[in-house]
């Protein structure tokens, strides 16, 4: 069973309401605007980064553009930003094996399960974030990152 979750910080979420959403760059979308937690569990195992200040949407794009992308043999990485934390995730077949460098654990999930995991939670934040912040049906950055 794969949780893949996130909490917004309440703090971020103030200083983002003073944004004009339907201007803000990709860069203040990707790296600066909607920080807060992840939750990311392969049963028992957990890659949780309660930090507050992942970008959330960033961290949405890259796992899954890696679930999307990643072939059999392949390894690869996504790596936290402004931090040395990371989780890799290695393709053998239709199994991929998950580690961290923040903790011990180490899990296997089926690829499909991975993948539809990351799209589900890419819409998630996606649909949070226009919900919350209307305007950024308008911002290019946005719609240009998920048309």
């Amino acid at each position: 069973m794969m949780t893949l979750d996130y909490l917004l910080d309440p703090e971020d979420l103030q200083r983002a309401a003073e944004v004009d959403m339907a201007i803000a760059t990709g860069t203040q979308l990707d790296y600066y605007l909607f920080c807060g937690s992840i939750i990311f569990r392969v049963d028992s195992a957990s890659f949780d980064a309660l930090w507050k200040w992942i970008p959330v949407f960033d961290f949405a794009i890259k796992i899954n553009e890696i679930a999307s992308r990643l072939i059999d043999g392949e390894e690869r990485v996504l790596e936290f930003t402004e931090c040395e934390a990371a989780i890799s995730f290695a393709r053998t077949g239709a199994d991929v094996r998950i580690t961290a460098t923040y903790t011990a654990s180490v899990a296997s999930v089926r690829l499909e399960e991975l993948r539809v995991a990351a799209a589900k939670f890419l819409e998630n934040v996606k649909s949070d974030l226009l919900c919350r912040f209307p305007a950024l049906a308008e911002n290019a950055a946005f719609r240009q990152a998920h048309p």
